[in-house]
Protein backbone atom coordinates (compact mmCIF):
# COMPACT_ATOMS: atom_id res chain seq x y z
CA UNK A 1 0.00 0.00 0.00
CA UNK A 2 1.50 3.54 -1.11
CA UNK A 3 1.42 6.59 0.91
CA UNK A 4 -1.88 7.75 -1.28
CA UNK A 5 -3.43 4.97 -0.45
CA UNK A 6 -2.91 5.12 3.45
CA UNK A 7 -3.91 9.04 3.27
CA UNK A 8 -6.73 7.67 1.64
CA UNK A 9 -7.72 5.35 4.30
CA UNK A 10 -7.18 7.63 7.16
CA UNK A 11 -9.25 9.97 5.87
CA UNK A 12 -12.37 6.93 5.48
CA UNK A 13 -11.95 6.09 8.70
CA UNK A 14 -11.81 9.70 10.22
CA UNK A 15 -14.94 10.43 7.83
CA UNK A 16 -16.33 6.96 9.76
CA UNK A 17 -15.54 8.51 12.82
CA UNK A 18 -16.79 11.46 12.32
CA UNK A 19 -20.15 10.03 11.17
CA UNK A 20 -20.40 8.09 14.51
CA UNK A 21 -20.37 11.00 16.52
CA UNK A 22 -22.91 13.07 14.83
CA UNK A 23 -25.08 9.93 15.05
CA UNK A 24 -24.62 9.92 18.83
CA UNK A 25 -24.97 13.70 19.36
CA UNK A 26 -28.75 13.59 16.96
CA UNK A 27 -29.83 10.53 18.89
CA UNK A 28 -28.98 12.40 22.41
CA UNK A 29 -30.49 15.34 20.68
CA UNK A 30 -33.56 13.25 19.26
CA UNK A 31 -34.04 12.09 22.99
CA UNK A 32 -34.29 15.60 24.70
CA UNK A 33 -36.34 16.82 22.02
CA UNK A 34 -38.71 13.62 23.18
CA UNK A 35 -38.58 14.59 27.07
CA UNK A 36 -38.95 18.05 26.05
CA UNK A 37 -42.68 17.58 24.58
CA UNK A 38 -45.25 17.20 27.40
CA UNK A 39 -48.00 15.03 28.09
CA UNK A 40 -51.75 16.70 28.65
CA UNK A 41 -51.61 17.31 32.32
CA UNK A 42 -55.34 15.52 32.41
CA UNK A 43 -53.20 12.50 31.17
CA UNK A 44 -50.65 12.03 34.02
CA UNK A 45 -53.24 12.92 36.73
CA UNK A 46 -55.29 9.98 35.09
CA UNK A 47 -52.85 7.74 34.96
CA UNK A 48 -50.64 8.21 37.91
CA UNK A 49 -54.08 8.29 40.78
CA UNK A 50 -55.22 4.63 38.93
CA UNK A 51 -51.50 3.47 38.74
CA UNK A 52 -50.68 4.37 42.14
CA UNK A 53 -54.13 2.40 43.80
CA UNK A 54 -53.21 -0.42 42.01
CA UNK A 55 -49.71 -0.34 43.49
CA UNK A 56 -50.82 0.36 46.57
CA UNK A 57 -53.39 -2.37 47.42
CA UNK A 58 -50.97 -4.66 46.24
CA UNK A 59 -47.33 -3.25 48.09
CA UNK A 60 -49.56 -2.67 51.77
CA UNK A 61 -48.73 -6.15 53.02
CA UNK A 62 -44.52 -5.62 51.90
CA UNK A 63 -44.43 -2.23 53.27
CA UNK A 64 -45.64 -3.53 56.89
CA UNK A 65 -43.51 -6.13 57.23
CA UNK A 66 -40.58 -3.96 56.12
CA UNK A 67 -41.53 -1.41 59.32
CA UNK A 68 -41.63 -4.02 61.82
CA UNK A 69 -38.04 -5.51 60.60
CA UNK A 70 -36.49 -1.98 60.91
CA UNK A 71 -38.09 -1.32 64.20
CA UNK A 72 -37.19 -4.68 65.79
CA UNK A 73 -34.00 -5.84 63.34
CA UNK A 74 -33.97 -8.93 65.17
CA UNK A 75 -37.19 -10.58 63.52
CA UNK A 76 -36.49 -12.65 60.06
CA UNK A 77 -39.62 -12.51 57.74
CA UNK A 78 -41.40 -15.70 59.56
CA UNK A 79 -41.40 -14.10 63.03
CA UNK A 80 -42.39 -10.61 61.10
CA UNK A 81 -45.55 -12.40 60.31
CA UNK A 82 -46.03 -13.88 63.53
CA UNK A 83 -45.58 -10.66 65.04
CA UNK A 84 -48.19 -8.75 63.08
CA UNK A 85 -50.47 -11.21 63.24
CA UNK A 86 -50.06 -11.62 67.30
CA UNK A 87 -50.28 -7.68 67.77
CA UNK A 88 -52.93 -6.59 65.03
CA UNK A 89 -55.19 -9.85 65.66
CA UNK A 90 -55.04 -11.75 62.44
CA UNK A 91 -51.93 -11.63 59.63
CA UNK A 92 -53.89 -10.72 56.76
CA UNK A 93 -55.64 -8.00 59.06
CA UNK A 94 -51.90 -6.75 59.63
CA UNK A 95 -50.72 -6.59 56.26
CA UNK A 96 -53.35 -4.13 55.71
CA UNK A 97 -53.03 -2.07 58.23
CA UNK A 98 -52.17 1.49 57.61
CA UNK A 99 -54.05 0.61 54.32
CA UNK A 100 -56.52 3.93 53.99
CA UNK A 101 -53.77 6.38 55.51
CA UNK A 102 -51.13 5.11 52.68
CA UNK A 103 -54.14 5.42 49.86
CA UNK A 104 -54.59 8.97 51.47
CA UNK A 105 -51.39 9.41 51.08
CA UNK A 106 -50.21 8.02 48.26
CA UNK A 107 -53.19 8.36 45.43
CA UNK A 108 -52.33 12.30 45.65
CA UNK A 109 -48.93 12.47 46.35
CA UNK A 110 -48.27 10.05 42.91
CA UNK A 111 -50.56 12.35 41.26
CA UNK A 112 -49.15 15.63 41.76
CA UNK A 113 -45.23 13.33 42.01
CA UNK A 114 -45.40 12.18 38.75
CA UNK A 115 -47.33 15.32 36.83
CA UNK A 116 -44.42 17.29 38.38
CA UNK A 117 -41.78 15.49 37.04
CA UNK A 118 -42.92 15.47 34.05
CA UNK A 119 -43.81 19.34 33.82
CA UNK A 120 -40.12 19.81 35.24
CA UNK A 121 -38.24 16.95 33.24
CA UNK A 122 -40.24 18.74 30.24
CA UNK A 123 -39.22 22.24 31.08
CA UNK A 124 -35.47 21.36 32.06
CA UNK A 125 -34.71 19.75 28.75
CA UNK A 126 -36.69 22.56 27.04
CA UNK A 127 -34.08 25.17 28.47
CA UNK A 128 -31.60 22.82 28.07
CA UNK A 129 -32.11 22.80 24.07
CA UNK A 130 -32.96 26.84 24.04
CA UNK A 131 -29.49 27.61 26.12
CA UNK A 132 -27.37 25.17 25.24
CA UNK A 133 -26.27 24.62 28.77
CA UNK A 134 -25.21 21.04 27.55
CA UNK A 135 -26.36 19.41 30.17
CA UNK A 136 -26.06 15.83 29.81
CA UNK A 137 -29.36 13.73 29.28
CA UNK A 138 -28.98 11.52 32.76
CA UNK A 139 -28.35 14.55 34.72
CA UNK A 140 -32.02 16.20 34.23
CA UNK A 141 -34.01 13.24 35.31
CA UNK A 142 -31.77 12.98 38.49
CA UNK A 143 -32.54 16.59 38.89
CA UNK A 144 -36.08 16.62 37.88
CA UNK A 145 -37.01 13.71 39.63
CA UNK A 146 -35.24 15.03 43.30
CA UNK A 147 -36.51 18.09 42.79
CA UNK A 148 -39.92 17.09 42.56
CA UNK A 149 -39.82 14.04 45.06
CA UNK A 150 -38.03 16.77 47.97
CA UNK A 151 -41.12 19.13 47.09
CA UNK A 152 -43.58 16.57 47.57
CA UNK A 153 -42.13 15.15 51.13
CA UNK A 154 -42.97 18.30 52.66
CA UNK A 155 -46.40 18.44 51.92
CA UNK A 156 -46.79 14.73 52.63
CA UNK A 157 -45.27 14.29 55.91
CA UNK A 158 -47.88 14.43 58.32
CA UNK A 159 -49.77 12.06 56.78
CA UNK A 160 -46.43 9.25 56.71
CA UNK A 161 -45.65 9.91 60.30
CA UNK A 162 -49.47 8.77 60.86
CA UNK A 163 -49.15 5.69 58.97
CA UNK A 164 -45.94 4.57 60.42
CA UNK A 165 -47.23 5.01 63.35
CA UNK A 166 -50.61 3.02 62.87
CA UNK A 167 -49.09 0.15 61.75
CA UNK A 168 -46.44 -0.32 64.07
CA UNK A 169 -49.18 0.17 67.13
CA UNK A 170 -52.00 -2.07 67.63
CA UNK A 171 -55.03 -0.41 67.41
CA UNK A 172 -53.89 3.08 66.75
CA UNK A 173 -56.59 5.48 64.94
CA UNK A 174 -55.78 8.66 63.20
CA UNK A 175 -57.02 10.40 66.59
CA UNK A 176 -54.96 8.28 68.61
CA UNK A 177 -51.91 8.20 66.36
CA UNK A 178 -51.81 11.96 66.37
CA UNK A 179 -52.34 12.72 69.99
CA UNK A 180 -49.64 9.89 70.46
CA UNK A 181 -47.38 11.44 68.32
CA UNK A 182 -47.52 15.22 70.09
CA UNK A 183 -47.80 13.58 73.72
CA UNK A 184 -47.61 16.56 76.35
CA UNK A 185 -47.12 19.40 73.65
CA UNK A 186 -49.51 22.82 73.57
CA UNK A 187 -49.31 25.22 71.09
CA UNK A 188 -49.27 25.43 67.19
CA UNK A 189 -45.36 25.31 66.98
CA UNK A 190 -45.13 22.35 68.92
CA UNK A 191 -47.84 20.10 66.83
CA UNK A 192 -46.30 21.57 63.76
CA UNK A 193 -42.78 20.10 65.12
CA UNK A 194 -43.88 16.97 65.79
CA UNK A 195 -46.38 16.17 62.78
CA UNK A 196 -43.30 17.03 60.38
CA UNK A 197 -41.04 15.32 62.51
CA UNK A 198 -38.31 13.24 60.19
CA UNK A 199 -38.32 15.57 57.40
CA UNK A 200 -35.06 16.25 57.34
CA UNK A 201 -34.63 12.17 57.19
CA UNK A 202 -36.47 11.77 54.58
CA UNK A 203 -35.79 14.40 52.25
CA UNK A 204 -32.11 13.43 52.53
CA UNK A 205 -33.53 10.15 51.68
CA UNK A 206 -35.81 10.47 49.29
CA UNK A 207 -34.24 13.62 46.89
CA UNK A 208 -31.25 11.35 46.10
CA UNK A 209 -33.90 7.71 45.80
CA UNK A 210 -35.70 9.67 43.30
CA UNK A 211 -32.88 10.91 41.21
CA UNK A 212 -31.19 7.74 41.14
CA UNK A 213 -34.62 5.93 40.45
CA UNK A 214 -35.41 8.16 37.30
CA UNK A 215 -31.99 8.71 35.76
CA UNK A 216 -31.97 4.68 35.79
CA UNK A 217 -34.68 4.31 34.33
CA UNK A 218 -34.22 7.04 31.44
CA UNK A 219 -30.71 5.60 31.00
CA UNK A 220 -31.95 2.01 30.24
CA UNK A 221 -34.68 2.99 28.21
CA UNK A 222 -32.12 4.19 26.14
CA UNK A 223 -29.78 1.76 25.67
CA UNK A 224 -28.94 0.48 23.31
CA UNK A 225 -28.80 -3.48 24.69
CA UNK A 226 -32.61 -3.66 23.81
CA UNK A 227 -31.87 -3.69 19.93
CA UNK A 228 -30.10 -6.89 20.84
CA UNK A 229 -32.36 -8.61 23.11
CA UNK A 230 -35.37 -7.54 20.55
CA UNK A 231 -33.53 -8.33 17.25
CA UNK A 232 -35.52 -11.05 16.08
CA UNK A 233 -38.49 -10.78 18.46
CA UNK A 234 -42.17 -10.41 16.79
CA UNK A 235 -43.67 -9.30 19.81
CA UNK A 236 -46.29 -6.42 20.04
CA UNK A 237 -44.44 -3.16 20.54
CA UNK A 238 -46.59 -2.89 23.52
CA UNK A 239 -45.26 -5.36 25.15
CA UNK A 240 -41.93 -4.68 24.38
CA UNK A 241 -41.97 -1.65 25.75
CA UNK A 242 -43.91 -2.32 28.86
CA UNK A 243 -41.53 -4.86 29.32
CA UNK A 244 -38.03 -2.45 28.98
CA UNK A 245 -40.48 -0.24 31.11
CA UNK A 246 -40.64 -3.29 33.94
CA UNK A 247 -37.21 -3.41 34.39
CA UNK A 248 -35.55 -0.77 33.94
CA UNK A 249 -37.73 0.33 36.91
CA UNK A 250 -36.88 -2.71 38.55
CA UNK A 251 -33.44 -2.07 38.48
CA UNK A 252 -34.05 1.88 39.38
CA UNK A 253 -35.82 0.45 43.03
CA UNK A 254 -33.34 -1.71 43.53
CA UNK A 255 -30.35 0.74 43.34
CA UNK A 256 -31.92 3.87 44.81
CA UNK A 257 -33.76 1.23 47.65
CA UNK A 258 -30.07 -0.07 48.96
CA UNK A 259 -28.10 3.00 48.56
CA UNK A 260 -30.65 5.21 50.97
CA UNK A 261 -31.68 1.79 53.10
CA UNK A 262 -29.65 3.36 56.19
CA UNK A 263 -31.64 7.12 56.23
CA UNK A 264 -35.00 5.23 55.48
CA UNK A 265 -34.15 3.78 58.89
CA UNK A 266 -33.57 6.11 61.11
CA UNK A 267 -37.02 7.86 59.85
CA UNK A 268 -38.76 5.22 60.53
CA UNK A 269 -37.41 5.06 63.91
CA UNK A 270 -38.11 8.90 64.26
CA UNK A 271 -41.65 8.91 63.30
CA UNK A 272 -42.31 5.19 65.25
CA UNK A 273 -40.98 7.13 68.32
CA UNK A 274 -43.80 8.55 70.92
CA UNK A 275 -41.46 11.06 71.95
CA UNK A 276 -39.32 13.50 69.75
CA UNK A 277 -35.88 11.72 68.74
CA UNK A 278 -33.49 13.62 66.24
CA UNK A 279 -31.05 11.81 64.02
CA UNK A 280 -27.53 12.26 66.56
CA UNK A 281 -29.91 10.53 69.46
CA UNK A 282 -31.51 7.93 66.71
CA UNK A 283 -28.10 7.14 65.72
CA UNK A 284 -26.53 6.77 69.08
CA UNK A 285 -29.31 4.46 70.36
CA UNK A 286 -28.71 1.93 67.36
CA UNK A 287 -24.76 2.25 68.25
CA UNK A 288 -24.97 1.26 72.04
CA UNK A 289 -27.82 -1.79 71.33
CA UNK A 290 -26.69 -5.42 71.11
CA UNK A 291 -26.84 -5.42 67.61
CA UNK A 292 -24.63 -2.13 66.31
CA UNK A 293 -24.94 0.52 64.44
CA UNK A 294 -23.99 -1.88 60.98
CA UNK A 295 -27.07 -4.23 61.35
CA UNK A 296 -29.50 -1.37 62.60
CA UNK A 297 -28.74 0.47 59.52
CA UNK A 298 -28.96 -2.58 57.42
CA UNK A 299 -31.80 -3.80 59.03
CA UNK A 300 -34.72 -4.42 57.01
CA UNK A 301 -32.89 -3.86 53.31
CA UNK A 302 -34.25 -6.99 52.23
CA UNK A 303 -37.47 -6.56 52.88
CA UNK A 304 -37.13 -2.47 51.72
CA UNK A 305 -36.01 -3.83 48.07
CA UNK A 306 -38.90 -6.48 47.85
CA UNK A 307 -40.73 -4.01 48.17
CA UNK A 308 -39.25 -1.53 46.29
CA UNK A 309 -38.31 -3.49 43.62
CA UNK A 310 -42.23 -4.94 42.42
CA UNK A 311 -43.92 -1.51 43.55
CA UNK A 312 -41.37 0.65 41.22
CA UNK A 313 -41.81 -1.62 37.98
CA UNK A 314 -45.67 -1.81 38.58
CA UNK A 315 -46.01 1.58 39.26
CA UNK A 316 -44.16 2.85 36.59
CA UNK A 317 -44.92 0.23 34.02
CA UNK A 318 -49.00 0.93 34.55
CA UNK A 319 -47.89 4.59 34.84
CA UNK A 320 -46.71 4.26 31.34
CA UNK A 321 -48.97 2.16 30.22
CA UNK A 322 -52.12 3.79 31.17
CA UNK A 323 -50.58 7.39 29.50
CA UNK A 324 -49.88 5.19 26.55
CA UNK A 325 -53.62 4.30 26.31
CA UNK A 326 -55.01 8.24 26.99
CA UNK A 327 -52.64 9.90 24.42
CA UNK A 328 -54.36 7.81 21.69
CA UNK A 329 -57.66 9.12 22.66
Amino acid sequence: MDLKQEKILVLIVLLMNQQTFVNEIFVSFTNQQEMAEATPVWVLLTASSTASVFNTLLMNPVEVVKTTQQLYPELGFSASLKYISSLHGGTLTGLYRGMIPALTLNVPSQMIYLTLYEQVKSYMTQINLNTKLGITFDAVPFAAGAASRMFLVGVGTPVECIRVYQQSHAGATWISSFKALNGDSVGFTSYVRNAFRGLGTTLLRDGPYAGIYWSTIETLKKSHIWKYVYKNSKHDEVIKSSAIDFVSATCGSMLASVITNPLDVIKTRIQSSEKPLGIRQVVQNMRESKLGLYKNLTAGVWSRMLRAAPSGAIMYTSYEFIKGLLNKI
